[in-house]
């Protein structure tokens, strides 16, 4: 597991918002089902759970790691067969929680060598981004607890030095 990024870790995970910030960074709307997330982000409105989105597209990656360190957590994806792309690699890496749907939510461990405990995203069932989402808006604990998690995973699995380990 890993690979080299250069973005120097730094936890700016936050202990206590009054409004969950939401950042979605589509790199294309259709695979990573935008309109589905904001569906789904609709409903808990009409929920009456509150949140703040940032929806960034075609932005370059400074403001996007501008935007993570300013953020609460990130939504990814609803379909996706890995826990943990690019994206969600660079927020952990600056301590942010990332949730992320898939099909081998329930089999995370078989392919990721025991590290589907630990990992750093709410890797859940694409039926269930409602519930996760809803979930890190309003569990503060959770939140910061995957926050915290996040940063630690991200820091001691995908920095240059912690890469250069495996090949050395």
């Amino acid at each position: 597991l890993g690979f080299p990024v250069s973005i120097k870790p730094k936890n700016t995970y936050k202990a206590n918002t009054l409004i969950v910030e939401i950042l979605h960074v589509p790199s294309d709307s259709k695979i990573k089902k935008t309109d589905n997330i904001l569906k789904i982000l609709d409903e808990l409105s009409d929920e009456g759970v509150e949140y703040k989105l940032n929806l960034l597209s075609n932005v370059p990656n400074s403001a996007v790691l501008k935007a993570i360190e300013e953020c609460d957590f990130i939504i990814d994806c609803q379909y996706s067969d890995t826990p943990l792309g690019i994206l969600g690699i660079e927020a952990a890496l600056l301590g942010k929680p990332t949730i992320v749907g898939g099909y081998l939510y329930k089999d995370i461990n078989k392919y990721y060598n025991g590290y589907g405990e630990s990992l750093p995203a709410l890797y859940t069932h694409p039926d269930e981004m409602k519930s996760g989402i809803k979930r890190l808006i309003q569990d503060a604990d959770f939140r910061n607890d995957l926050s915290k998690r996040a940063f630690l995973f991200a820091k001691n699995i995908y920095i240059l030095s912690a890469v250069s380990k495996n090949y050395l």
